[in-house]
């Protein structure tokens, strides 16, 4: 198995530069959903390019430049209309103003790295987590009980169960969700039947993501703007409020 690359920037914690992300390049070949395209963007931004451009606010044609916590540019991409109502038919998401929605993997250890910085803004913000298991048919299976838990028991348990499997290092596979899953009062069997219905919500959050541009976790659909990276808790609470007060990344200009 390839090492995995560092999670966050050696100058601040909790930030996840381009080098820290981990590519859908690498979810199993037997069920890649991931288009050639997205597959060499991925290879370009783990050499440190470009490409989809500087990150922009249009304002009276102009594009303003923005930055993480630490300095660094971000890139945003623009999501259509149609593409985040679909994302917002995903199971278990929130809707609002100030929503804020993370495409992750349980095996991600940039996913790891930022998961209590986005638990500090639960209170404030309506938090979505889309489940995308990019890295292997380990995260898969996690994904499936997930989902699982979610179609028996609702998304508070859903939710619940995605903080402890967060919290866990080494590999999360299914057989590691169930036993978390046992351990919070749910029925193996319940689950397992339910698990081998998921498959198409899982797929289904994979395409999109990958229709948007989203090609490593996290990344964040906040609005109509779509990130990839952790930009900072400066950062990504700015972007939010922007998005409540005027529709856009920033307000400012």
């Amino acid at each position: 198995m390839n090492k995995l690359p560092e999670t966050e920037s050696k100058g601040e914690p909790g930030i996840v530069t381009n080098h820290a992300q981990v590519p859908l390049s690498r979810y199993k070949s037997e069920t890649i959903y991931v288009k050639r395209r997205t597959f060499l963007s991925a290879l370009a931004s783990m050499a440190g390019l470009a490409v989809v451009g500087p990150a922009r606010a249009v304002d009276a044609g102009e594009w303003r430049t923005l930055k993480n916590d630490i300095g660094e540019t971000i890139r945003d991409i623009h999501v259509a209309d149609d593409t985040r109502a679909e994302v917002m038919k995903l199971p278990g998401l929130t809707s609002g103003s100030n929503a804020i929605i993370e495409f992750f993997d349980y095996n991600c250890p940039a996913c790891r790295s930022v998961a209590p910085y986005m638990d500090a803004l639960a209170g404030r913000y309506h938090l979505s987590f889309v489940n995308t298991p990019v890295l292997s048919y380990a995260s898969e299976e996690a994904a499936k009980v997930e989902a699982a838990v979610r179609a028996v028991r609702g998304n508070g348990a859903a939710r619940a169960l995605q903080r402890r499997l967060m919290s866990l290092s080494g590999i999360v596979d299914g057989e590691r969700a169930l036993v978390v899953a046992e351990a919070m009062g749910m029925k193996r069997s319940a689950l397992e039947k339910a698990a081998a219905e998921q498959a198409t919500h899982i797929e289904t959050a994979i395409r999109l993501a990958d229709r948007v541009g989203l090609y490593a976790t996290p990344s964040f659909i906040i609005g109509n703007a779509g990130f990839v990276g952790y930009p900072g808790p400066k950062t990504i609470v700015s972007i939010a409020e922007s998005m409540r007060r005027c529709g856009r990344v920033s307000c400012v200009g």
